[in-house]
């Protein structure tokens, strides 16, 4: 199966949907290198078999600069988006903006709260409307943690670990980190407390390359210049380690 698009204007971020409602078809969003976005739809109604699979809605302008980084959230089926121009906008299934913002520097990464906040659900217990957070990885020097109602949170860290490359939520507010320099770090964070340490790890002596993190078995895979894959279980008590040599 092939997809067509402008040879003018290479993808840069694709990513699928996730399907945990029966009413949400299967999208793959792809952002390019002027900005747009592209929504490829796999079980449109309104579409033939032939053109729901060769033909996606595009939207042209959703942001200035390239897009980089993104990601859906679960539940409400939304799709937020990071761009060279430093911005973020959050979006529908459709592709339409339903906010936009600003950030002080370029977005490497950004990742859903796919787990519904304790506080936020205290606040909210008598709507059905969910507040949705996320954290952004800005620069590779900082963590900023916002929420819809407006909040946000700053995280720095100290500049011997390196540069941010990856983080992820484990938890409503745990969020796992890995560093250039090869450490791991654990942190608990929200809007309404400080942000606490749960526990720092040098995975790899000299540099991270690579790192994901499973929520199906709730497990994490590293890899570094020392030629190791290092996987962590039990990430809340890091009780389980392994490394293998590549």
């Amino acid at each position: 199966m092939t997809l067509e698009t402008n040879h003018l204007d290479y993808p840069t971020f694709l990513s699928w949907n996730p399907i945990t409602n029966i009413n949400y078809f299967e999208i793959l969003a792809i952002g390019t290198q002027k900005g747009n976005l592209l929504l490829y739809s796999h079980g449109s109604n309104e579409l033939s078999e032939l053109e729901k699979r060769q033909i996606p809605t595009k939207i042209v302008g959703k942001h200035a600069g390239k897009i980089q980084c993104g990601g859906w959230h679960t539940r409400t089926n939304r799709l937020i988006l990071g761009s060279q121009d430093c911005t973020l906008t959050i979006s529908d299934a459709n592709g339409e903006t339903l906010n936009a913002i600003q950030l002080n520097g370029e977005p490497l990464g950004v990742r859903f709260c796919n787990d519904v906040l304790p506080s936020i659900l205290e606040r909210h217990a008598e709507s059905s409307k969910e507040i949705l957070q996320c954290t952004i990885n800005i620069d590779g020097q900082e963590i900023l943690v916002w929420n819809e109602e407006g909040k946000s949170t700053e995280i720095n860290f100290d500049d011997s670990l390196g540069s941010i490359v990856f983080h992820e939520y484990v938890k409503s507010n745990l969020i796992l980190l890995g560093f250039k320099m090869g450490s791991l770090k654990l942190i608990s964070v929200s809007h309404e407390n400080t942000q606490v340490n749960k526990w720092s790890f040098q995975a790899h002596p000299r540099c991270l390359y690579e790192m994901i993190y499973s929520h199906h078995v709730e497990k994490c895979i590293t890899s570094g210049k020392n030629k190791n894959f290092i996987t962590i279980g039990n990430i809340e008590g890091i009780s389980n380690f392994n490394a293998f040599p590549m």
